[in-house]
């Protein structure tokens, strides 16, 4: 799953931090997690790209949901 995040420094420094706790999750088998880029044209917007990689993706999303009520 390939996702792109964008907001202010902050809040793709809190994205980054979150997406880093999912590789702890037992479906997640890897995450990948970039540094914040600037929007092209603005100081105050980043992005952040994050790649996750489930073991069984059809599955992942079902077990997430139940685990989290």
């Amino acid at each position: 799953m390939k996702i792109r995040i964008m907001g202010t420094e902050s809040e793709c420094r809190a994205a980054r931090e979150y997406y880093a706790e999912l590789e702890k999750e037992s479906g997640v088998k890897s995450v990948s997690i970039s540094e914040n880029y600037p929007n092209r044209g603005s100081n105050t917007i980043f992005r952040v790209y994050v790649d996750v990689e489930y073991y069984d993706a059809e599955n992942a999303s079902q077990a997430l949901i139940e685990k989290r009520g």
